[in-house]
């Protein structure tokens, strides 16, 4: 659809406008008759005229939207009014036949924008679809890589090492040495494993719930990027369904990750507020922004598959995600999302996460 209005794009202002210039010339200058000698009666007084103009209005409709479609129309309408009311000797049918068009040529637009819209949305899904696919086996090929590299290659110096202490030569100095670098080595393999879990599934997420997790993850981004992250709570924190956690935690994790590759920000305020039945985070940093598309669908094309998710996880839950950004002025992520209490009857636990 798009390759199409660009194909005819260079010419097709020109030509609409030029259609419509040549059906007000024909619409005045033409006799007042019938077009044809058999035709009924239903088609004199130039009502074939004023069909017609609904081409030109369909076609600046396709070509610019709803709102070159509406002024196709009006200029349109104004063409027409003038010979109804100074020439016409059947004013009153004439006017009728006039608000007739009008009234069809504005189901045509719309008729035609949704139909735009619905195309652009099945490309859009398409594309998205694709790149989700390969973002998918990217994202295999890298953890396949991290377990190689550094997991797997970590194991095999563990256990050569276990072999190198267990040699009858080898001294007892040694062999403690030998063990104490083992120990050390065991440790750092346990840490990233950690992490490596925590960016799969938060164990924090199913033990102590959103609120926790959030700020165990403010608090990995402040200790390894500097960037100073501050996390306010409002009202009464409260345990959501598994599903909505996660994926109101997913949102953060992207947003946050946006920040740490992206922004180049030193301050990220996060809020989460917890109203009657709804539920509001906003993610604010000081980066460098950038221009957000007016179509939010928009950012499938431009290949910010990271925002369109979470625009379509918060559309998932029955929400609403905004992004407000301008080159150089930060930017702001805010999520609307109506609350699914968790069905566990605990109260909500914090446990040792802190935050103001």
């Amino acid at each position: 659809m798009d390759r199409l209005k660009r194909i005819v794009g260079r010419w097709s202002f020109w030509a609409l406008l030029a259609v419509m210039v040549g059906l007000g010339l024909l619409h005045y200058l033409t006799p007042q008759e019938r077009p044809l000698p058999a035709t009924s009666r239903l088609l004199e007084r130039h009502a074939v005229e004023r069909v017609m103009f609904l081409f030109p209005v369909a076609g600046a409709a396709f070509l610019f939207g709803r709102l070159g479609g509406l002024i196709g129309l009006v200029l349109a309408v104004l063409i027409m009014l003038p010979r109804v009311f100074l020439l016409s000797p059947y004013p009153t049918d004439a006017f009728v036949e006039t608000v007739a068009v009008g009234v069809v040529g504005y189901l045509v637009v719309r008729m035609i924008e949704v139909a735009v819209d619905n195309a652009r949305l099945y490309e859009s899904a398409r594309f998205y679809a694709r790149q989700i696919t390969r973002a998918q086996e990217e994202e295999r090929k890298r953890i396949a890589r991290d377990l190689h590299d550094e997991t797997i290659q970590v194991l095999v110096t563990i256990s050569r090492r276990l072999e190198l202490a267990t040699l009858p030569q080898q001294s007892p100095e040694a062999t403690v040495r030998c063990l104490v670098d083992l120990q050390e080595l065991v440790s750092d393999t346990l840490r990233g494993l950690r992490r490596f879990v925590q960016d799969l599934r938060p164990p924090a997420l199913d033990h102590l719930g959103l609120v926790a997790a959030l700020v165990s993850l403010a608090n990995d981004l402040e200790e390894e990027t500097g960037i100073e992250v501050e996390v306010k709570v409002e009202g009464e924190a409260q345990r959501l369904a598994p599903e909505q956690e996660l994926g109101l935690f997913r949102i953060f994790q992207e947003a946050l990750t946006n920040v740490r590759r992206h922004s180049e920000a030193t301050q990220v305020t996060v809020e989460v507020a917890f109203y009657p039945g709804r539920m509001r985070m906003l993610i604010r940093d000081n980066g460098r922004g950038f221009a957000v598309p007016q179509r939010m669908d928009d950012l499938v094309s431009t290949g910010k598959l990271g925002l369109i998710g979470m625009v379509e996880r918060a559309r998932l839950f029955g929400g609403a995600l905004v992004i407000q950004s301008e080159p150089g002025e930060g930017t702001t992520v805010v999520v609307d999302v109506p609350m699914q209490p968790s069905q566990k009857s605990e109260d909500y636990v914090t446990g040792d996460a802190s935050y103001t």
